[in-house]
């Protein structure tokens, strides 16, 4: 007879590997007559118990991602999902609230309504061609927005910080006051 060499990754008792693999239900006779020992059977068990966790082991190891690929990954997901969701990527800006702006005015079906007309004329860098001509109006409203809070972003780096502050506040202010008026609509 040869000797099973056990890994020890098993910590289950006896008993309760009888329990577990139900071997409790074979009588002590019934092993005889194939001649087989009960605490022989009870270690075969406990071998293809432990090669059984071995194997999942190995398996979690080989699903689990890589660290260093994760956020590639997951930001690939979230692209997927914003476009799915048709929410569009966020730019940073180093203006943190033009940020909250941003991101709240993405939800605003009517943004024009915050930031009216005349805060555009002052600002210059906006300029439409053909490749602008082309996109939807929606497209091309995006793209003046987007012009715009780039404009705001360096006029709070580079110029007019106190300016782009105000703004952005104001905006901030005006979108208060249509949530409030829209909430008060009766329905």
């Amino acid at each position: 007879s040869h000797k099973l060499k056990l890994i020890g990754c098993c910590h289950m008792t006896d008993m309760q590997l009888e329990q577990h693999y139900k071997l409790h239900h074979i009588s002590d006779e019934e092993l005889a007559s194939v001649g087989i020992q009960r605490s022989s059977l009870i270690a075969d068990y406990r071998l293809m118990h432990e090669i059984s966790q071995q194997h999942q082991l190995k398996m979690k190891r080989e699903k689990r991602p890589n660290i260093n690929d994760l956020p590639e990954d997951r930001e690939e997901r979230i692209k997927e999902l914003q476009q799915r969701l048709g929410i569009r990527p966020h730019k940073a800006y180093k203006f943190q609230l033009l940020n909250q702006l941003v991101r709240v005015m993405d939800t605003e079906p009517d943004p024009k309504v915050i930031f009216p007309e005349s805060e555009f004329h002052f600002f210059a860098i906006y300029c439409e061609n053909e490749s602008v001509s082309r996109l939807s109006s929606k497209q091309r409203e995006r793209r003046r927005f987007d012009a715009f809070y780039d404009h705001l972003d360096n006029m709070f780096v580079n110029g007019d910080r106190n300016k782009a502050i105000d703004l952005v506040v104001d905006a901030f202010v005006r979108l208060k006051k249509r949530r409030m008026q829209v909430s008060q609509v009766p329905i």
